[in-house]
């Protein structure tokens, strides 16, 4: 948002046939710069599992650059979800993320994958993925939250912890 104007309401950011997208989170890598770019993370259900998907405005929301998935679900009894976003020092762009497993024998989990250069090249811009947590500790890992800093590589990740639905101290 620049010089008091909101945003086209009717511009779509996300829209893939098939794919229900929800739990959307927004980053900028700088409001203070006439060019900054918009980044937004998603998940999305198919109805084969839930991905974890990624668009990239450059032109502060006017326009936005095909989504693509960052993070596919592989197994059936699993879904990735709740991912948040943020935009950090050196160009990287950082998402965060819930692994659910429907089997109750396994943990819920946290992933983090990261992009470099604003994520100029795509898919090809991004690191592998993280395994931040386990599923097999028998904790259940749930609801990441990210921050980053603006002048230096630190990123911290706080994440509530849980066994059989009791949060940890």
């Amino acid at each position: 948002i620049l010089d008091d104007e909101l945003l086209d309401p009717s511009t779509t950011a996300m829209a893939v046939a098939g794919v229900r997208f929800e739990r959307s989170d927004l980053a900028s890598d700088a409001v203070t710069w006439d060019d900054y770019y918009l980044y937004l993370t998603a998940a999305g259900d198919d109805d084969s599992g839930s991905d974890i998907w990624f668009a990239r405005s450059r032109d502060q929301g006017e326009t936005w650059e095909p989504a693509y998935i960052i993070a596919e679900v592989t197994q059936p009894d699993r879904n990735y979800a709740a991912p948040r976003i943020a935009y950090g020092f050196g160009t990287f762009v950082h998402v965060v993320w819930e692994m659910r497993n429907d089997d109750p024998a396994l943990d819920d989990a946290v992933r983090h994958r990261r992009a470099d250069e604003y994520a100029d090249l795509g898919l090809a811009a991004w690191d592998a993925v993280e395994l931040l947590t386990t599923f097999t500790d028998g904790i259940d890992d749930r609801s990441p939250v990210i921050g980053v800093a603006e002048a230096g590589y630190e990123v911290g990740i706080a994440h509530s912890r849980l066994i059989d639905g009791t949060f940890l101290d």
